[in-house]
């Protein structure tokens, strides 16, 4: 069997893996010193140049527990669920 990848691309693809990462963990960080600034300031939207920064205010969200509603009555399961198409996409484990 020919190989998909050679070894040099399977690291470069381990690389970015790994600064994509590290970019989303500075990223959280950058968010949520942005947020404690503008919790402290009392600000809700702020626009520097075109970026603007706006405070999503929590809230609780109600789910509804599909394992457990299959299990009490799977015929309205059943009835309620929809199917959606789903395009054929690539995962990297590493």
């Amino acid at each position: 069997m020919a190989r998909l990848l050679t070894k040099k691309e399977v690291e470069q693809i381990k690389e970015v893996e790994a600064q994509i990462e590290l970019l989303k963990k500075q990223q959280q960080k950058y968010k949520q010193e942005i947020l404690k600034r503008m919790q402290s300031t009392g600000l809700k939207k702020v626009e520097i140049d075109d970026v603007t920064f706006t405070v999503k205010e929590a809230f609780e969200r109600t789910d509804l527990d599909k394992k457990k509603l299959e299990v009490d009555f799977p015929e309205l399961v059943k009835k309620y669920s929809k199917t959606t198409q789903v395009a054929e996409s690539l995962l990297i484990k590493l």
